[in-house]
């Protein structure tokens, strides 16, 4: 009889053991997609902060453009009025 409960009670352990490692598992399992969660939402914010950089960057390479024609222009203004004179 007490070889019979001891059986039972190592039957038992062994049964928790494995219980506690599968939740393990998928615990270590949910916290890494946890991570993997918040970095990929970094990774798109760092995508979009990129992408206005770039934006604003050829926003400011035309408009500097646009006030080299613009100077260029005047200087042309000037040259045609100082030659009248």
């Amino acid at each position: 009889m007490k070889q019979q409960d001891t059986g039972r009670i190592i039957n038992l352990a062994q049964g928790f053991v494995l219980l506690c490692t599968v939740a393990g598992i998928f615990m270590t399992i949910g916290a890494a997609k946890n991570v993997l969660e918040q970095n990929s939402g970094s990774i798109d914010e760092l995508k979009e902060i990129a992408s206005d950089l770039v934006r604003s960057q050829v926003m400011s390479t035309a408009t500097d453009d646009t006030h080299s024609k613009a100077i260029a222009d005047l200087l042309r203004r000037v040259d045609r009025l100082e030659s009248r004179n």
